[in-house]
Order: structure tokens, then sequence, then C-alpha cells
């Protein structure tokens, strides 16, 4: 295999690894989004078989 196409795979290669973290990053927040909508939906429901929602963190260490 030619330098060239050597060259050319290991570029495709790191542009593939950093389009895949980018895409799972993207998923991470769309997640994240969600959650907080579920979350924030389940806090206003009374129910006599429930608990209150009192906090809930989606950021930092205390995720």
């Amino acid at each position: 295999m030619s330098d060239c196409i050597k060259c050319a795979l290991f570029l495709l290669k790191n542009l593939m690894k950093q389009l895949y973290a980018h895409f799972l990053y993207s998923l991470k927040g769309q997640a994240e989004k969600e959650f907080k909508v579920e979350v924030e939906a389940i806090g206003h429901v009374c129910h006599k078989n429930l608990v209150s929602l009192l906090e809930y963190s989606v950021e930092g260490i205390h995720k």
C-alpha cells in the first residue's frame, strides 16, 4: 500500500472518530433535554401512591 493511501486512510479514520464523538455528544444533549422534560412532567403529577419530587440534578458530579 502506498504512503499516500496510508495517509488518506489515517486521516479518514481520525475524521470518523471525531464525527462519532460529535454524534454521541449530540445524542447526550438530546437525552438530557428529554430527561428534563420528563422529570418536570412527573414532578407535577399528584397521586396517593407517589411521593413528591423535591429536586434533581443533571449537572456536574451530581448526575
